[in-house]
Protein backbone atom coordinates (compact mmCIF):
# COMPACT_ATOMS: atom_id res chain seq x y z
CA UNK A 1 0.00 0.00 0.00
CA UNK A 2 1.47 3.44 -0.45
CA UNK A 3 0.36 7.40 0.30
CA UNK A 4 0.06 9.45 -2.46
CA UNK A 5 -1.35 13.31 -1.60
CA UNK A 6 -4.43 13.19 -2.93
CA UNK A 7 -6.00 16.75 -3.17
CA UNK A 8 -10.04 17.75 -3.76
CA UNK A 9 -11.43 20.64 -6.23
CA UNK A 10 -14.51 21.79 -7.97
CA UNK A 11 -15.20 21.40 -11.23
CA UNK A 12 -17.98 22.84 -13.76
CA UNK A 13 -20.85 20.14 -14.48
CA UNK A 14 -23.26 19.69 -17.18
CA UNK A 15 -26.23 22.19 -16.31
CA UNK A 16 -24.19 25.35 -14.80
CA UNK A 17 -23.55 23.10 -11.58
CA UNK A 18 -20.33 21.66 -10.06
CA UNK A 19 -18.87 18.58 -8.65
CA UNK A 20 -16.27 17.62 -7.10
CA UNK A 21 -12.98 15.87 -8.08
CA UNK A 22 -10.30 14.45 -6.75
CA UNK A 23 -6.49 15.22 -8.23
CA UNK A 24 -3.21 14.08 -6.94
CA UNK A 25 0.27 15.42 -7.40
CA UNK A 26 2.92 13.86 -9.56
CA UNK A 27 5.87 12.14 -7.77
CA UNK A 28 4.16 12.18 -4.09
CA UNK A 29 4.00 8.43 -3.61
CA UNK A 30 5.64 6.87 -0.70
CA UNK A 31 5.27 3.40 1.25
CA UNK A 32 4.93 4.48 4.65
CA UNK A 33 3.36 7.70 5.87
CA UNK A 34 4.84 10.71 5.35
CA UNK A 35 4.53 11.73 8.50
CA UNK A 36 7.30 9.63 10.51
CA UNK A 37 9.17 12.01 7.49
CA UNK A 38 7.87 15.85 9.62
CA UNK A 39 10.42 16.42 11.98
CA UNK A 40 8.88 19.37 14.81
CA UNK A 41 11.49 22.15 13.58
CA UNK A 42 10.45 21.16 10.37
CA UNK A 43 6.53 21.70 10.87
CA UNK A 44 7.62 25.00 13.11
CA UNK A 45 9.00 26.43 9.98
CA UNK A 46 6.45 25.54 7.47
CA UNK A 47 4.39 27.57 10.25
CA UNK A 48 6.44 29.83 10.25
CA UNK A 49 6.20 30.31 6.54
CA UNK A 50 2.42 30.70 6.68
CA UNK A 51 2.50 33.25 9.35
CA UNK A 52 5.24 35.23 7.34
CA UNK A 53 2.62 34.96 3.91
CA UNK A 54 -0.05 36.29 5.82
CA UNK A 55 1.66 39.04 7.17
CA UNK A 56 2.90 39.83 4.11
CA UNK A 57 -0.63 39.64 2.49
CA UNK A 58 -1.96 41.89 5.09
CA UNK A 59 0.62 44.20 5.39
CA UNK A 60 3.16 44.26 1.89
CA UNK A 61 5.87 43.82 4.21
CA UNK A 62 8.34 40.46 4.39
CA UNK A 63 8.88 38.88 7.40
CA UNK A 64 13.18 38.95 7.57
CA UNK A 65 13.37 41.95 4.61
CA UNK A 66 12.36 42.49 1.21
CA UNK A 67 16.28 41.61 0.04
CA UNK A 68 16.40 37.97 0.14
CA UNK A 69 19.67 37.65 -0.40
CA UNK A 70 20.10 38.79 3.03
CA UNK A 71 18.14 36.12 4.44
CA UNK A 72 19.46 33.07 6.39
CA UNK A 73 20.34 30.45 3.89
CA UNK A 74 17.89 27.71 5.73
CA UNK A 75 14.79 30.16 5.84
CA UNK A 76 15.63 30.97 2.03
CA UNK A 77 15.47 27.17 1.21
CA UNK A 78 12.40 26.83 3.29
CA UNK A 79 10.33 29.69 1.69
CA UNK A 80 11.80 28.62 -2.01
CA UNK A 81 10.53 24.50 -0.86
CA UNK A 82 7.29 25.54 0.00
CA UNK A 83 6.95 28.05 -3.01
CA UNK A 84 7.55 24.99 -5.30
CA UNK A 85 5.32 22.73 -3.67
CA UNK A 86 2.15 25.34 -3.65
CA UNK A 87 3.45 25.77 -7.46
CA UNK A 88 3.03 21.78 -8.30
CA UNK A 89 -0.37 21.84 -6.57
CA UNK A 90 -1.59 24.84 -8.46
CA UNK A 91 -0.43 23.36 -12.07
CA UNK A 92 -1.74 19.52 -10.90
CA UNK A 93 -5.52 21.92 -10.15
CA UNK A 94 -4.99 23.38 -13.36
CA UNK A 95 -4.96 20.66 -15.20
CA UNK A 96 -7.54 18.51 -13.60
CA UNK A 97 -10.12 21.96 -13.83
CA UNK A 98 -8.86 23.65 -16.97
CA UNK A 99 -8.06 21.06 -19.41
CA UNK A 100 -10.78 18.68 -18.33
CA UNK A 101 -8.73 15.75 -16.80
CA UNK A 102 -11.63 14.63 -14.73
CA UNK A 103 -10.60 11.09 -12.51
Amino acid sequence: MCWKAIYRTTVPSGGGGSREVMYSITDTELKECPASFIRPESMALVMEIHAANQIHEATGSAFYGPDSSRWDARWFDAVRTVAVEEIRISNSEYEVTRAGNFR
